[in-house]
């Protein structure tokens, strides 16, 4: 699966419960995809954000910590809707199924959606063994 991670990373969504263990700009937790696509490195170190900050960590009483500058140099950052924090509930890794439907993330799952997808020559290129 590690060789095909390129291949399904826009698959890959994740669904906001406590926001700890959610890096803010490298997962697919909002609708615009991860933030790094959206604002840059050197904007987010200019801020002193950490590379790996969760979405926890940018959330302080239901309302985003983050510089003003970005609603102008970032105009789609204002689409970004901060999410609700629930302390007591778990991220769910989730995958967006081969009908476009989030289902709970599993091996299985994903497996299905890629064997009716890929081609034998990638899978080849990737040395992907199966054993059923």
């Amino acid at each position: 699966m590690l060789e095909l991670r390129d291949k399904i990373k826009d698959y890959v969504i994740y669904k906001v419960g406590n926001g700890k263990r959610i890096l803010v700009g490298h997962d697919k937790w909002c609708e615009q995809g991860p933030l790094i696509n959206i604002i840059s490195y050197r904007s987010t170190y200019d801020a002193r954000l950490k590379s790996n900050a969760t979405v926890s960590e940018l959330i302080v009483d239901d309302n985003w910590i983050r510089p003003s500058e970005w609603y102008n140099r970032y105009p789609i950052s204002r689409n970004v809707q901060c999410p609700t924090i629930a302390e007591n509930m778990e991220d769910k890794v989730l995958w967006l199924n081969s009908n476009g439907v989030p289902v709970h993330y599993s091996i299985k799952a994903v497996w299905k959606d890629l064997r009716g997808c890929l081609a034998y020559s990638e899978m080849a290129s990737c040395n992907i063994v199966l054993q059923i």
